[in-house]
């Protein structure tokens, strides 16, 4: 029976999970170079460390704190997929909740590129989550919208050999409530930024390819601030 009662917080753990959080992109993995063509699909897995703004652990036990919330480096993956519009655009669904699109300024696409040739491009991306939870006598409702931004640099050491690296700004605000069954909503809202910079290397060529990435990251949520680097790995296919 002591070891039920040990083990029966633990369950509850497990089985609920009731903190508030929102997340704001660390690295994306998108180098300079567009793919090139029109058409071709594109399917990206990844795993990495992600950036995460924790309003509270157990919403059933203390209420969001907007004022000085929680700011930690979590692992994340994710599988994303997109088209390759024309030679300098690409457009695509990452993890089916952020559509993002890049554009190539300066450099040939990937399927032209030959070494020694500079490449700069422009990302954006944007989401809008809305969740909702009830546990015991508490219920919670979250509205978050998520918009980030990056120019990337990139050089072409060898045919099939890229470095590159960019500047980043992502930027996130939310509204939401948390209810105690027959009381009153009580409102929350607040706002939260990731200003860094990312450096990568990307092998392969035209058909697949594999990138790391690293990324220094300055996180503010309200009156919290951390600074931590981040980092991860990817593949790329183009094809059907």
């Amino acid at each position: 029976m002591k070891i039920l009662r040990l083990l029966s917080p633990l369950c509850l753990l497990i089985l609920c999970n009731c903190a508030i959080t929102f997340r704001l992109p660390s690295t994306r993995f998108e180098t300079p170079e567009a793919t090139g063509g029109s058409g071709g699909l594109l399917w990206d897995l990844a795993a990495s460390n992600n950036t995460e703004v924790v309003l509270t652990d157990d919403f059933t036990v203390t209420a969001p704190n907007t004022t000085r919330p929680a700011i930690r480096s979590t692992n994340a993956g994710a599988l994303n997929v997109g088209l390759s519009v024309v030679d300098r655009l690409e457009l695509k669904l990452k993890n089916f909740d952020t559509l993002s699109a890049k554009f190539q300024l300066l450099g040939p696409a990937k399927s032209k590129a030959k070494t020694g040739d500079l490449s700069l491009a422009l990302y954006a991306s944007g989401s809008i989550s809305n969740t909702e939870s009830t546990s015991g006598s508490y219920t919670y409702s979250l509205s978050n919208h998520r918009y980030d931004g990056m120019a990337i640099l990139g050089y072409r050491l060898s045919d099939t050999l890229l470095a590159y690296g960019g500047v980043f700004r992502a930027f996130a605000d939310f509204d939401g409530s948390r209810t105690l069954s027959g009381s009153a909503a009580v409102p929350f809202a607040g706002t939260g930024a990731n200003n860094g910079a990312s450096i990568g290397f990307e092998i392969g060529n035209q058909k697949v390819r594999f990138i790391t990435e690293g990324s220094l990251n300055l996180v503010k949520a309200g009156e919290s601030s951390r600074r931590f680097f981040n980092g991860g790995f990817a593949m790329e296919y183009h094809g059907f």
